[in-house]
């Protein structure tokens, strides 16, 4: 069931990506040029996601347990460490130069 589970959100995700236009790498490329042709959408798009997993952990943690598990699995360190900002870093770096963020690139080459 969690397989299942698993394969549904991600072509929700997937869906997602492709309907806001997010797996374009010139749509996103225009969000990062703030002096030139700038393209807010790409901010609202991550608004919306952030705003839909707030209310998502709080109706989910108010629970006894996961649906689909026994414990609820939520990350317990918080210290930032050279590997989270190397990390984090090379992801911005990325995305910045290629316009493609690895969760967007899946579904677009899913289409082809």
């Amino acid at each position: 069931m969690q397989v299942i589970a698993a394969l549904v959100i991600g072509i929700i995700f997937g869906l997602g990506i492709l309907l806001s236009g997010m797996g374009n790498p010139a749509k996103v490329l225009n969000f990062f040029d703030v002096t030139g042709g700038w393209d807010p959408s790409l901010a609202l798009v991550m608004a919306s996601a952030l705003a839909v997993t707030m209310l998502g952990y709080r109706v989910v943690v108010r629970g006894e347990r996961p649906v689909l598990a026994e414990t609820f699995s939520l990350p317990t360190n918080t210290q930032l460490d050279a590997r989270l900002l190397g990390g984090s870093a090379l992801f911005g770096v990325g995305w910045g130069l290629t316009g493609v963020c690895p969760g967007g690139l899946i579904p677009v080459l899913a289409i082809g």
